[in-house]
């Protein structure tokens, strides 16, 4: 396989950018190796897992290149009897090239269901249409995580108090669900009688405010 381009997506750099430059440098090095040359490089710990989440999607842009080098056409059965149409004589006909440009109708979501867990889908959207964005592999990967630590209730919880505070992010949210936990918080009835204790307490503290002076009256 030779090319001389190939697709790189933004969710691949949302989720290499995160990690120490040695590591970063040891994916993009595997990508364009797959890409360029067909080769699989065999990376370990946090590198090997993000790259495996990425496989998928090269896989897809190289079986569209190579279809675009076919021109997109199937293959003819060797035995099946094929009637070929004669063009008329007097028809200009127009000869159609294969199109081998990678970037020619290219969805940049076109596989991203390959790194999501079906079961999960509804809160993958429901952060996403909290955060305004989509999500990165590295991303979907912690929220996974939280879902065995947590509920969906609870982390939609933590989703509405980051919106809330403008901290649309990953880490502001796993800190409101550990905080949660922390408080030994595990439902939103839970959640609703701390604070309704806390506004009690708040009540309560209040200093009185100072009687007012009336001596003047006396004078």
């Amino acid at each position: 396989m030779e090319r001389n381009s190939c697709v790189f997506y933004k969710s691949f750099y949302d989720s290499i950018k995160e990690l120490d430059p040695s590591d970063q440098v040891q994916i993009y090095d595997a990508i364009f190796q797959y890409q360029f040359n067909g080769e699989l490089v065999e990376l370990k710990g946090i590198c090997k897992s993000i790259f495996t989440l990425i496989i998928p999607q090269l896989e897809a842009n190289n079986k569209r290149y190579e279809n675009g080098k076919r021109g997109g056409r199937p293959r003819r059965n060797e035995n099946q009897n094929e009637t070929e149409t004669k063009p008329n004589e007097n028809q200009n006909e127009t000869k159609v090239e294969p199109n081998v440009n990678d970037n020619v109708n290219v969805n940049d979501n076109v596989n991203d269901n390959v790194l999501l867990n079906n079961d999960n889908k509804d809160i993958y959207t429901y952060i996403e249409k909290a955060f305004c964005r989509t999500l990165s592999p590295i991303e979907i990967n912690k929220i996974d995580s939280w879902l065995s630590l947590y509920n969906k209730d609870i982390i939609k919880y933590a989703i509405d108090t980051s919106v809330l505070n403008l901290k649309k992010t990953i880490n502001y949210t796993e800190g409101t669900l550990k905080n949660l936990k922390g408080q030994g918080l595990n439902t939103i009835a839970e959640i609703k009688d701390a604070e309704i204790k806390r506004q009690g307490i708040k009540r309560r503290k209040r200093p009185k405010e100072p009687a007012e002076d009336y001596d003047w009256l006396n004078e």
